[in-house]
């Protein structure tokens, strides 16, 4: 168990396209929020007929997500944090609104039986990102790593307004 192998998990569950294989990729103390959280929202709008009431969030139809050769970078942010770049490799990312587990709400709204769209897009790492950089933070708990969603969010935000992780 690596940081880099806690992104590589994460990015896995979304080649399976299994929402709740990447949530539970999670540090332990978000993936119960936001698992829980994502569970009941489903739930609601599946009872408003926006989404499908099939829908199941290990196999969510409607996208593609799939990657080669990925390789990273890791660096200690600090003594439990961990960013993990990736530095190379391609990523393919899809959508086919026809698959969509959409509910019947929408389905007649947006006229999805007539007005469906497929689209995919291959990128390409190290070309097609340029000096934008693809990071995820990791943190170790109980000696695992684990894929941070807000970790995450305060280093892009923190880079962005010129600042770096803290060291404690």
């Amino acid at each position: 168990n690596t940081p880099d192998g806690a992104v590589e998990a994460m990015f896995e569950s979304l080649s399976e396209n299994d929402v709740l294989g990447v949530l539970d990729h999670l540090a332990p103390g978000e993936r119960e929020v936001v698992k829980d959280a994502t569970v009941d929202y489903v739930d609601e709008l599946s009872r408003l007929g926006v989404v499908s009431e099939d829908l199941d969030l290990t196999a969510v139809p409607g996208f593609e997500f799939s990657y080669a050769g990925m390789t990273y970078a890791s660096e200690q942010a600090n003594e439990r944090v961990w960013l993990v770049e990736v530095t190379g490799g391609t990523m393919t990312v899809g959508v086919n609104t026809a698959e969509l587990p959409v509910g019947d709400l929408l389905f007649d709204r947006l006229d999805l039986a007539t007005n469906s769209v497929t689209e995919t897009v291959t990128v390409d790492i190290a070309e097609d990102l340029g000096d934008d950089e693809l990071r995820v933070a990791v943190v170790e708990e109980g000696g695992s790593y684990f894929v941070s969603s807000f970790y995450t969010a305060v280093e892009l935000a923190a880079a962005s307004a010129g600042y770096t992780m803290p060291a404690t």
